[in-house]
């Protein structure tokens, strides 16, 4: 099969190229894939064909493709499910990764997700409420798509397919923080913050977060974003703007 990386950085001595939509992708394995003229075309052919039917008012291409057709879209569900409900705010960004095998385009692995569930790092931590869909920065395939009634229903029955298993997820929040939280909050004393650095004083008032803080921020936050999931899902066609 072939693994490639949607990142923005685009920095990669191998193989790299970006799309008609200006979508940059680099090859992770195998790298230096442009050495092989024919499978190059292959991987990239197949790409922009997925590309321009999913950016497509009619989501086909002109060899008359649906997207579909390209891709594991149980794959993307999935994927798309997964970062707009921990509102990675890198999405769009980096480490988007799909491979190619039989044929057709599966997205994933899940990567990179430390900012996330409010944590943004660099600013104050995100709402979980806001009235927004996450899409990728590029505003190409993650927003077109949500413009398809189709993937809309399917990522619909999704959600819902799955809420227990988000109920159990927050639960289990509890669970970690009963068993680890007391063991936590003695080692942020004793070390104070050795990983995280606050790079805007406005941040959290200037200071990291405690780990009880931590843990009342991920349940609130979690509990919130599910709650506008729930409501917003409810909607025939949600607006990603």
């Amino acid at each position: 099969g072939y693994f490639i990386e949607y990142c923005t950085s685009y920095e990669t001595d191998g193989t790299k190229w970006k799309t008609k939509k200006d979508i940059p992708l680099m090859m992770d394995n195998p790298k230096m894939l442009h050495t092989n003229s024919e499978m190059y075309e292959y991987v990239h052919t197949l790409v922009q064909d997925f590309e321009n039917a999913v950016c497509s008012p009619t989501f086909h291409n002109s060899k008359g493709k649906h997207y579909s057709e390209y891709i594991n879209v149980d794959s993307l569900v999935d994927y798309w499910m997964v970062w707009n409900f921990l509102c990675n705010n890198e999405f769009g960004a980096r480490s988007i990764y799909f491979y190619i095998e039989d044929g057709k385009m599966t997205f994933g692995p899940i990567w990179d997700f430390d900012q996330t569930i409010g944590n943004v790092i660099t600013v104050a931590t995100k709402d979980a409420k806001g009235d927004y869909w996450v899409h990728d920065k590029k505003n190409a395939w993650f927003k077109e798509i949500m413009g398809d009634p189709w993937f809309v229903a399917l990522a619909q029955e999704r959600w819902f397919s799955i809420r227990e298993e988000i109920d159990d997820l927050i639960t289990s929040v509890d669970v970690y923080w009963d068993y680890m939280g007391d063991d936590a909050e003695r080692c942020y004393e004793r070390n104070g913050v050795r990983y995280y650095v606050i790079r805007q004083p406005e941040a959290n008032d200037g200071h990291s977060l405690t780990p009880t803080e931590d843990y009342q921020l991920i349940r609130k936050w979690l509990r919130e974003r599910v709650e506008w999931i729930d409501e917003n899902f409810t909607r025939i066609a949600p607006n990603v703007d």
